[in-house]
């Protein structure tokens, strides 16, 4: 009995660091769109247009570099963990690179004070203060439509729940995921029907799926990035609307 219970403890705890691990590669991939939108950055290191940019950038840049390291290795060695692999050959290139320009940018001493001023301004009232408009326009969207977005399409004790005006095509975009997830579906073919190629943008399905490969459930993260969109929608909407209107009242 004792054997057994350690057993299933250790499996669950397996479990976790791996689920633990595919939101670490989600985190990962939007920090690497931080970095490549730093042109984007005007004034300060708050640069509006930066965070909004950043999830999207990192996506739209980095899952085709994973999918065709995946590919390659694919149709080199059939029965490895293609997807694996190219996840670790792309945190190494990445993480290289990055330690690179970290060190070069930065001297111990300066990294330090940098990470301290960065930390002091966010717990400070005045930067919320003079950030409320922004912050609301991200926070508000995140309230609004997480509600919405996990009451429409959830899992409750293993089954598959949707409303009904999330049926449709829904089913085929989640097996395409989980196709991809499996690592038996490169190269890509449409599921519901053989020999069939893909003809429409299936990376944002890949990007998901890379992320269930390492245990976080793809219907939380499919309602996770499109919560993530409303509230960049949002934000953009606010930046145009202070462009538009600031620069109006500038000529009154």
């Amino acid at each position: 009995m004792d054997s057994a219970y350690f057993n299933d403890m250790l499996v669950k705890t397996l479990l976790d660091y791996i689920t633990f691990m595919g939101y670490i590669f989600i985190l990962y991939t939007f920090y690497l769109g931080w970095r490549i939108c730093k042109w984007f950055e005007v004034k300060s290191d708050f640069s509006y247009l930066r965070i909004l940019a950043a999830p999207s950038v990192g996506i739209i840049l980095f899952t085709p570099f994973i999918f065709v390291i995946s590919y390659i290795l694919k149709l080199l060695f059939p029965r490895i963990d293609s997807i694996l692999f190219s996840v670790l050959f792309f945190s190494s290139v990445t993480i290289a690179l990055e330690s690179i320009l970290l060190r070069s940018r930065f001297k111990s001493k300066r990294a330090k004070d940098y990470l301290n001023e960065t930390k002091t301004s966010l717990t400070s009232f005045d930067f919320y203060k003079r950030h409320w408009g922004f912050l609301l326009s991200i926070a508000l969207p995140l309230v609004i439509t997480a509600p919405v977005f996990f009451d429409a399409v959830y899992l409750s004790n293993g089954n598959l729940v949707m409303k009904g005006y999330m049926w449709s095509d829904m089913t085929l975009h989640l097996g395409l995921i989980a196709s991809f997830a499996k690592g038996e579906n490169i190269p890509p073919e449409f599921i519901a029907y053989p020999f069939v190629g893909i003809n429409y943008h299936f990376l944002y399905h890949f990007f998901i799926a890379v992320a269930s490969h390492f245990g976080v459930e793809p219907v939380r993260l499919l309602n996770l990035l499109n919560i993530i969109s409303f509230a960049q929608i949002s934000g953009v909407c606010l930046l145009i609307g202070r462009r538009v209107f600031m620069r109006a009242l500038l000529y009154l």
